[in-house]
């Protein structure tokens, strides 16, 4: 290079021979990566290791030692990929014969790939698959239980049965959708008879009763409870003429007039006076009680 042709004498002698150390040493390096990734390309586990001793060699601070670092972390998710896939492999071969033992012994073997593994987050979502499997299993003869009791018009117990299936399990969500539709059937029919209730006291003129028993329909269905509104209006409209009507308007008051002098009362007879005993003197001979 032309570096190497400047002599000993020139100022830039010492400055050309630290800028072709620097250069050689990128050079080695280069090299040894590129050599370090044909080695790799081939796949096989031991020439993994090789490949990796190779990047090892890039020292630190040297322009390509980011690249070498990069390498060294891919390759040793690939080391961990070669050894972890006939383990996960495996697991998915036990896992098709679909049985909860299979499926149970499948997810056990998955579990052998270890955490922080690049396998390790596919051998997760085996697991919830086949755990999920599983619960299927378990628990569709309830689910099925439950539809049957429903299509045999027993939502009260069809919704009892479903609600066996936990939160935490595959068939939760189906199930608490079905139970939703149940309820919502049973509320309706609730509402229906309650309109139907309140449209027959109003028939009696009982119209304060219609309108209470017309409130406690809800919004199950949208329709009939604006249905009941609007009934429950008219009612009160009713029944408020009808109020009215019965009330008796005040009677006029009476004019002033001149008040007649009240008649003075009878004298009360006065009862005649008892002669007192000296009237009585004389009266009997001087000789009585002698």
């Amino acid at each position: 290079s032309a570096a190497e042709g400047i002599p000993t004498t020139s100022p830039f002698y010492n400055q050309a021979q630290i800028q072709m150390v620097q250069w050689r040493r990128q050079l080695r390096d280069l090299t040894q990566l590129q050599l370090a990734q044909a080695i790799a390309a081939s796949g096989h586990r031991w020439l993994f290791d090789v490949a990796i001793e190779q990047a090892k060699m890039v020292e630190k601070g040297q322009p390509r030692r980011l690249q070498a670092q990069t390498l060294l972390a891919h390759w040793r998710q690939e080391v961990e990929r070669v050894e972890d896939r006939p383990q996960l492999a495996l697991a998915h071969r036990i896992a098709e014969a679909g049985t909860i033992e299979a499926l149970g012994q499948a997810i056990a073997q998955a579990e052998t790939v270890e955490a922080n593994r690049a396998l390790r987050q596919d051998a997760d979502k085996a697991i919830a698959q086949w755990t999920g499997e599983i619960q299927t299993i378990e628990d569709q003869p309830i689910l099925d239980s439950a539809l049957a009791l429903a299509d045999a018009g027993n939502l009260g117990e069809a919704i009892k049965e479903a609600t066996q299936i936990g939160q935490d399990r595959a068939l939760y969500a189906q199930a608490q959708e079905k139970i939703g539709e149940w309820q919502t059937t049973i509320a309706i029919a609730q509402n229906q008879r309650l309109l139907a209730r309140a449209r027959s006291l109003a028939g009696q003129v009982r119209l304060t009763e219609a309108i209470n028993v017309a409130s406690g329909i809800t919004t199950a269905s949208p329709a009939l409870y604006q249905e009941a509104r609007a009934a429950m209006a008219q009612w009160r409209t009713e029944r408020d003429r009808i109020w009215a009507a019965r009330t008796p308007s005040p009677s006029p008051s009476p004019s002033p007039s001149r008040s007649s002098p009240s008649p003075s009362p009878a004298p009360t007879p006065r009862a005649a006076s008892t002669p007192s005993p000296r009237s009585f003197d004389g009266f009997y001979g001087p000789s009585y009680g002698n």
